[in-house]
């Protein structure tokens, strides 16, 4: 394996307040390690497998622990057995237009990371796969445009449950676009605000009745990341191709487009899509 010495990756950024954790986890060591950016220089990353990145977004009173990251850990590891990591930040308030910019700033760390990856490897592309849950798709997008910057690719951002303050009020990483990714989707639990936000992915997922029974502002993103969780091994979960809610309910799409959920979604997909959860 080559291993190039130098890049020409714009200077890293240090951010003392945020500082990203990064945790390599495999099936081996479910309670994984950290690392840093030069643990990765001393590690063998294997370019065989893809590379993913399960992004916090969550504040430390949402978050619960590792409870937010443990079904989508267990899933990906049951597919891919390593290669896993699970970034977590810093995100003191709930979103807001303060909180865009340390997400920012987070992405730029993440990339730095990921950089070192490809200086590692030699490689001049990786099938590197971003997850971001809530403030995290952000993360993610920040990310993935920071390493465009140096001809770095993302293979793919998922984004589960984007925030709505950020997306309604045009101040989050809204429309990523496949200059700085192959393909972009992302999935929606609040569809109170269906109508009123536009499509900001080549897929857009709507869960109808995810949080019908949640008595908290969190449950719903919960069962949403279950659900994607469950999509990652099995392609039996089924998304409808609809242009709004009132016309998913009563029928009007039954005979429309239908494609796999989540994680074996047909890369050729774009629109809204809607899954009866």
């Amino acid at each position: 394996m080559h291993i190039q010495k130098k890049s020409n990756f714009e200077s890293k950024v240090d951010c003392e307040d945020l500082q990203p954790t990064f945790k390599y986890v495999t099936s081996y060591n479910r309670d994984g390690r950290f690392m840093t950016a030069a643990d990765i220089e001393r590690t063998s990353v294997n370019v065989l497998k893809p590379i993913i990145f399960i992004i916090d977004g969550f504040t430390d009173e949402d978050k619960r622990g590792d409870l937010w990251s443990k079904d989508l850990r267990d899933a990906y590891l049951e597919k891919f057995v390593h290669n896993v990591f699970i970034v977590d930040w810093n995100l003191p308030s709930p979103p807001d237009s303060a909180s865009i910019n340390e997400a920012r700033s987070a992405g730029a760390i993440v990339a730095d990371f990921i950089e070192t990856i490809f200086i590692k490897t030699g490689e001049a592309y990786l099938e590197i796969h971003l997850v971001g849950v809530s403030l995290g798709y952000d993360v993610a997008v920040s990310a993935a445009r920071r390493l465009s910057a140096s001809s770095r690719r993302i293979n793919r951002i998922t984004g589960l449950d984007p925030s709505y303050y950020l997306i309604k009020n045009g101040t989050g990483s809204e429309g990523p676009s496949t200059e700085n990714s192959d393909f972009v989707d992302v999935v929606h639990s609040n569809l109170s605000r269906v109508d009123e936000t536009k499509q900001i992915a080549q897929v857009d997922f709507y869960l109808d009745g995810v949080g019908d029974d949640c008595d908290n502002s969190t449950c719903g993103i919960s069962n949403l990341c279950v659900l994607f969780a469950r999509s990652v091994n099995t392609k039996d979960i089924k998304a409808r191709k609809c242009d709004n809610l009132e016309d998913f309910r009563k029928g009007a799409c039954d005979n429309k487009e239908e494609v796999v959920f989540g994680e074996n979604v047909a890369k050729t997909a774009n629109g809204k899509y809607f899954v009866k959860y």
